[in-house]
């Protein structure tokens, strides 16, 4: 399923990643352009008691 996340705050990229571990098409959508760059340039960056991963 595709699904745009409107707000990439904390809340925001944390409901992205989990969806896209449930195999969803995730599309992140933010006002702030400094975090929309840090974001495309870098990947989205989670970090569980479990894992750390970036997500392109």
């Amino acid at each position: 399923m595709k699904i745009a996340i409107a707000g990439a705050g904390a809340m925001g990229c944390r409901f992205g990643y989990m969806l896209l571990e449930a195999g969803h098409d995730v599309t992140l959508i933010d006002g702030w352009q400094e975090h929309v760059d840090a974001i495309r340039s870098k990947g989205l960056f989670v970090e569980t008691e479990t894992t750390q991963k970036y997500y392109p």
